[in-house]
């Protein structure tokens, strides 16, 4: 008896390995990439021709941002996860893509995204009055934080078996159809030990520092300046982003005359993301000019790193102060700099690891899919029409209006317009429409490229990270769709129409479609992931602009003067009122607006050198340990 049952095992076993995969992952890590494993030591890094020491400027990669730890954050270095991932062979398949695992009960990227999603060809207003602005400040804020780098892939017809070959692994339409559209996987790092589980790499540094405007690393940081002497950034005659003419002929670039020269490949994606580009271009010229108008002895070098340093100080008070608290309970910054005259400092933890989180970056921030409208609006600099809006499936790389109007109707329009709600309903322009090209009729289907992505990088489910936040308590045995009191009973309902148990829900889909917590933008599961990465980016970050030593108490008192109303009005031309709140659409009940003289600027003259005064050493302050 024993005999025949290890025979019929043996028999099963051989028949499992015998079916076929939906994904043939052999051979994924031909194409991996090295981790930038930084310098062997950081105390005596020089930054700059004069041999500035390294505590007063970020490298431009991100290396020896920590002295001890010289690749946390680092260009070229591993997503962090703060749970385990989840591969269906426990290593690199991603989940539901062989059949002898649970492909058969988890559906496709597809059919969640059909099932949950709908389409939506109107402007739907949310509720919480935020503009379009928003929605373009949070991809632009993404941008600095992280991309993982991949493969190509494109396949239509799955019915063929190199479409399965690494490191395509298309998005069926339905399991049983030969129709897909193609998906390649992010490229992994290379791995010494072979029960290692696969890991993507972030090409860009994790840190809150504008690497999207300066660049990633050397060669594109020199680019973008102007190297002249006054410190500024390349723009052309009419202060618009300058046209890389030899790359003219890259994929995706509509502009005949070519595409801009920008610190991050992406910064061309659509209209409203190129001018956000541009306006923190014209920010830093305008600190720049400033400096040179009361430090007329600095050279080119300490220019550009004091305008860089201060625009980034800029960038992290609005993110902190004015984005991220209509997200989520910032800590410590919901009402720390309004009014106050003294400013509370902050201390960097060096224990603190500032690395991008999967399941951040690959589903979490990408709650803004759901705020994109279906067209931009072009408005005047009165908030009047200034002419007809751009439909979004022609906004995708294509800047020709934004060069022959400027950005200045695209950001008004961008400010007097509500984005659309934060839930199941998805602009047309990205659930259907995403990256088509003129004549052609292929599409891509947004929803189901994050969702593919998610098990692509071993993004566990969604229940997974409702008990890693502290949720699990209220899971018990056999718990359900129908327990999901955070979420709305049409979506409950789609869930069981589509996913055979509630313990396979991705995250991205579960989180994005929960109910929001009182007077936020997001659900319970997606504010915990946030605050756990924007608090690393916080404390893990030497260079923050709160930490002791960074700033004096004058020039911190002027940094946070600053709202991104104020850098509206400071670089776009012709400007006569903004809101006090951009991110707020104008209302006559809770908001007016007021000219731009009415709105703080940042004055600089606490950054006047004298020229007879003696640098100041700049010394490491020992951090306090925050965190256990």
């Amino acid at each position: 008896m024993e005999r025949i049952i290890f025979l019929l095992l043996a028999f099963v076993a051989m028949t499992i390995a015998m079916e076929p995969k939906t994904y043939d992952g052999d051979d994924t890590y031909v194409n991996c990439i090295k981790e930038n494993q930084g310098p062997d030591f950081c105390s005596t890094y020089r930054h700059g021709t004069e041999g500035r020491t390294m505590g007063v400027y970020r490298t431009i990669d991100g290396t020896c941002n920590n002295l001890k730890k010289p690749k946390y954050g680092a260009t070229n270095t591993k997503l962090r996860r703060i749970i385990p991932a989840k591969y269906d062979d426990g290593v690199d398949l991603p989940r539901g893509h062989h059949q002898a695992s649970d492909y058969e009960k988890l559906p496709t990227a597809h059919q969640v995204s059909h099932s949950v999603f709908k389409a939506v060809n109107s402007q739907v207003k949310n509720d919480k009055n935020v503009s379009v602005l928003f929605m373009t400040f949070g991809q632009f804020l993404d941008h600095d934080l992280s991309v993982s780098p991949h493969e190509e892939c494109n396949v239509t017809d799955c019915s063929q078996d190199n479409t399965k070959k690494y490191p395509c692994m298309p998005i069926k339409f339905d399991k049983h159809k030969p129709d897909c559209f193609g998906f390649a996987r992010s490229k992994p790092a290379c791995k010494s030990d072979e029960k290692e589980h696969r890991i993507q790499l972030n090409e860009l540094t994790a840190f809150l520092d504008l690497s999207q405007v300066y660049g990633s690393d050397d060669a594109t940081a020199t680019k973008v300046r102007k190297n002249d002497g006054s410190g500024e950034l390349k723009v052309d005659h009419a202060g618009l982003l300058p046209i890389d003419r030899v790359a003219s002929k890259k994929p995706g670039c509509r502009n005949p005359a070519g595409c801009p020269i920008v610190g991050d490949k992406r910064g061309d994606e659509n209209i409203a993301l190129h001018s956000m580009h541009t306006l923190w271009v014209r920010q830093h010229n305008y600190l720049a000019r400033g400096l040179k108008k009361i430090n007329s002895h600095w050279d080119e070098v300490k220019l550009y790193e004091e305008a860089r340093k201060i625009n980034g100080a800029l960038w992290q008070h609005i993110t902190y102060n004015e984005f991220l608290p209509k997200l989520y309970d910032v800590p410590g910054f919901s009402a720390r700099f309004r009014g106050r005259k003294r400013f509370r400092r902050t201390r960097y933890n060096p224990h603190v690891d500032p690395s991008i989180i999967n399941g951040f970056s690959t589903a979490a921030f990408r709650f803004g899919h759901s705020l994109v409208p279906n067209s931009f609006s072009q408005m005047g600099p009165d908030f009047n029409k200034y002419g007809p809006s751009i439909k979004l499936q022609n906004a995708f790389f294509n800047s020709t209006v934004l060069y022959k109007d400027g950005i200045e109707p695209t950001m008004m329009g961008l400010c007097a317009n509500m984005s659309d709600n934060i839930n199941n309903g998805i602009a047309e322009g990205l659930n259907k429409k995403l990256f088509v090209f003129p004549g052609s009729q292929l599409h891509n289907d947004l929803m189901s490229l994050n969702i593919q992505r998610g098990r692509d990088h071993g993004i566990p489910p969604y229940m997974n990270y409702r008990r890693a936040c502290g949720f699990g308590r209220f899971d018990r045995q056999g718990f359900s769709f129908d327990d999901l009191l955070y979420t709305p009973k049409d979506i409950r309902q789609s869930f069981k129409n589509v996913y055979k148990s509630v313990e396979d829900i991705d995250l991205f889909v579960g989180g994005l479609t929960e109910n929001h917590l009182r007077e936020k933008l997001v659900g319970p599961t997606f504010s915990c992931i946030f605050k756990e990465q924007f608090e690393a980016l916080r404390f893990g970050d030497r260079f923050f602009y709160t930490h002791r030593g960074r700033f004096s108490l004058s020039q911190l008192r002027e940094i946070t003067k600053i709202t991104m109303s104020r850098v509206l009005c400071n670089n776009l031309k012709s400007m006569v009122s903004m809101q006090r709140d951009a991110f707020r659409v104008f209302n006559l009940s809770n908001d007016e607006r007021v000219t731009c003289g009415q709105i703080r600027d940042v004055d600089l003259e606490p950054w006047r050198e004298r020229k007879s005064r003696r640098p100041r050493r700049v010394r490491n302050i020992r951090p306090a340990h925050i965190f256990q």
